[in-house]
């Protein structure tokens, strides 16, 4: 076996699959703004002429590749290289050839790189690398080093850079610390991520074997990776965002350990340091809200200064002419003429001035990049009471931007931001209390948080929190709080809030037991694209309990919810399919679906396989 190739057989087990009709837990997932057109190269390599052949890699790619264009706004921008065309020459030119990225892409482009291969770690050398096709052994000439790769993205000016390598890779490609920040579903934080420029990388495990079999015929970090991109909710979510689930997944259910950080050294020189991250844009995204503008329920940096105070920490009185004059002129991008204004606001003791003044040195817009005057202005700002201000200095800690890293502190912070009413805050400390990261493991702190997020109108919040109620984990078990919890996340608009209501109903679990709410919820959520809102909505279609019987309407839900690759709706379809019931009758297919429910952890459907295959 190689070090760090995708070799290893594996299938995941049930818990990965969701396989009963039961709750689902939320990651979090943002609002925001996304900008620029979307590039992807794609690369799988099952063929090696030299190497041990792989199983999966192929099948990954164009399964990766064909879901970025039909969801995520890459149409017509994804380069395949597959197989005998991924060769190191090939690899090499379309990054940076005479009309590689290198060449065509602009600062205000988007670029993720797959890669699906064998890779290699030299502990000698401390140097990882991927095996392109050619590659006639691990030693090969042919190999593409992290080195090389590393130039290759410093020479390419979009302003993100994702690499997602399902094989080794994370060697000296990285900065060795993961300092990277879900964004809580937190607007302003998407903004911040999105304007500033990044170089990361997600890779299925660190200098160790992958698998290269796992769910529905992918490799057990592609079959991740897919179902995350395809659960997560909102229009809009960072490559954070896309981690977590895809970490946890595979990391509950195989012996990798997935990483998530920046890569350095991998900016072009006259670009500033990268803190932002990669943001997915679902097809037809809204666009971004006007700089100033503030959506309901989601602190926005440049919101006006309430005259009656702080709602969200603000000390300034409305008719502070500085910093509106700021605003505009940052709302029109002119930072320079802006930066002035800030500094006299936040003289002046408006502590949103203070915070927005720390964000152009955050940036360099209009002034030179300067992360520890940014600490020391969001410092004063959270003194003075401004709550992104405290917000944005636990960041800092959190990552060590212009000061020493200390996670303690961020927590500090991040809990004092939430006490102020940044509802985001509210879900990065719980984070941190949650996984016991710079504080002591406490789910009950990590649930009090939660429950200020939501008292805060943030959606996932209170999702989580209900999922919280319903195991008991932190708070005492009540379903009937849970419920509630549910509704208010499903009212503002977080699908798993209505799927997990929606399983509520159908159990009477904390509410009186009622079909007709049921089929309601699980609508509501798989209109929204929750796969198990599309597979519950199917079985009770299929069965007429609270809607109108209808095996048609049923398959096409199943249908629906086994494309996100839930393994009751695979299941449950493969059945009408083997007894021709609402769909023509297809023994073929429906023992490919019985496959792939198996494949995702389904039981049923493996004892159903050996019935049909004794």
């Amino acid at each position: 076996m190689l070090p760090c190739a995708a070799l290893a057989l594996a299938v995941l087990p049930a818990p990965w699959a969701q396989n009963t009709r039961g709750f689902e837990q939320a990651n979090a997932a943002p609002g925001g703004v996304a900008s620029g057109a979307y590039f992807a190269l794609v690369i799988g390599i099952n063929d090696y002429p030299s190497l041990p052949h792989l199983t999966t890699a192929v099948h990954d790619a164009q399964s990766v590749g064909a879901l970025l264009e039909a969801k995520f706004g890459f149409k017509g921008h994804v380069t395949y290289l597959l197989n005998q065309d991924a060769t190191r020459a090939r690899i090499m030119d379309a990054l940076e050839g005479e009309t590689g990225y290198a060449q065509t892409l602009t600062e205000g482009d988007n670029l993720l790189i797959y890669y699906a291969g064998h890779g290699y770690y030299n502990q000698r050398t401390d140097k990882a690398y991927w095996l392109p096709w050619d590659a006639e052994s691990a030693l090969s000439a042919n190999h593409i080093s992290a080195d090389d790769l590393t130039t290759a993205i410093r020479g390419i000016a979009a302003h993100h850079v994702l690499v997602i390598s399902d094989s080794c890779y994370s060697g000296d490609l990285t900065r060795g610390v993961d300092d990277s920040m879900a964004s809580s579903g937190e607007q302003s934080f998407i903004r911040r991520m999105m304007a500033a420029p990044s170089r990361n990388i997600l890779s299925s495990g660190g200098n160790e074997p992958v698998a290269d079999a796992g769910p529905g015929g992918h490799s057990v970090f592609a079959a991740a990776l897919l179902h995350a991109l395809s659960e997560q909710q909102g229009s809009l979510f960072t490559a954070a965002d896309l981690a977590e689930p895809v970490k946890a997944m595979v990391r509950s259910h195989s012996d990798q350990i997935p990483e998530y950080m920046r890569i350095g050294n991998s900016m072009p020189r006259n670009f500033p340091i990268d803190i932002g991250d990669f943001v997915f844009a679902r097809n037809g995204a809204a666009a971004a809200p006007a700089e100033g503008s503030s959506p309901a329920n989601v602190p926005s940096r440049n919101a006006p200064i309430p005259v009656s105070g702080p709602a969200t920490g603000a000390t300034a009185p409305a008719n502070d002419e500085d910093y509106n004059k700021a605003r505009n002129l940052e709302a029109a991008k002119n930072y320079t003429e802006a930066a002035p204004l800030l500094k006299k606001s936040c003289s002046g003791g408006n502590g949103r001035a203070c915070t927005d003044e720390g964000f152009l040195y955050t940036m360099g817009n209009g002034v030179g990049k300067d992360l520890a005057q940014a600490a020391a202005l969001y410092r004063k700002g959270c003194e003075a009471g401004n709550a992104p201000g405290c917000r944005d200095l636990g960041l800092a800690y959190e990552r060590g931007d212009g000061v020493t890293k200390d996670l303690t502190q961020a927590a500090t912070l991040y809990s004092k931001a939430c006490d102020r009413g940044a509802a985001g805050a509210c879900g990065q400390a719980a984070n941190l209390y949650a996984a016991g990261n710079g504080v002591p493991k406490d789910p009950a702190r990590a649930a009090s948080l939660l429950s200020k997020g939501c008292d805060a109108n943030d959606p996932q919040a209170c999702e989580l929190l209900g999922m919280h109620f319903i195991y008991g984990d932190g708070v005492e078990k009540d379903p009937v709080q849970a419920v509630a919890l549910f509704r208010k996340a499903c009212n503002a608009g977080e699908p798993r809030g209505c799927a997990n209501l929606a399983v509520s109903y159908e159990r009477g679990n904390g509410v009186a037991a009622d079909a007709a709410q049921a089929a309601s919820f699980y609508r509501k959520a798989c209109d929204a694209g929750n796969a198990i809102g599309c597979a519950g909505l199917g079985w009770l279609t299929e069965n007429g309990s609270g809607v109108e019987k209808d095996m048609a309407q049923a398959a096409s839900l199943y249908e629906k919810g086994c494309d996100g690759d839930n393994a009751v709706g695979c299941r449950d379809l493969a059945n009408l399919l083997e007894q021709g019931k609402g769909v023509t009758q297809d023994k073929s297919r429906a023992g490919d679906l019985y496959q792939k429910a198996c494949k995702l952890g389904d039981q049923p459907a493996c004892d159903t396989l050996k019935r049909l295959n004794p």
